[in-house]
């Protein structure tokens, strides 16, 4: 399983994949996410203006070829495009084409360790509280 990050915003569809730059690997993907528009097209009554959006993959830092980070990349990816959401805003297409180099591999790598570590304080904690 790979995780990836599609944001709708009103000039595209923007697909952030820490595995891939190249939009004709993830077609399948790029599919289900004009399918689910078209049902919100539907749903929910919106311009039909929504299904013609442009698909466009962000030039985002890439995983190492082993790694299995890349929910902690979609996190960073969402994190570095909202704090960057008035310059995408201010030219949109010229956004598109830049490379983003938001954050390197290892301070990935950090979040994954630093979350592990929290999470398995959590279940050594509820574990003690179990057995008491």
């Amino acid at each position: 399983m790979h995780w990836l990050l599609a944001a709708v915003t009103p000039w595209h569809v923007l697909i952030m994949d820490s595995l891939t730059w190249d939009i004709g690997m993830r077609r399948t993907e790029i599919s289900n996410v004009f399918s689910y528009i078209q049902h919100l097209v539907t749903k929910f009554h919106l311009p039909e203006r929504h299904q013609k959006l442009i698909y466009k993959v962000l030039k985002v830092p890439q995983q190492p070829i082993l790694s299995n980070n890349c929910g902690i990349y979609v996190y960073f990816f969402l994190k570095h495009f909202l704090e960057e959401i008035e310059i995408y805003e201010d030219d949109p297409n010229r956004y598109c084409e830049i490379v983003h180099n938001w954050f390197p591999d290892e301070v990935a790598e950090q979040k994954r360790t630093d979350q592990r570590r929290y999470l398995q304080a959590l279940i050594s904690m509820e574990k003690y509280k179990t057995t008491k």
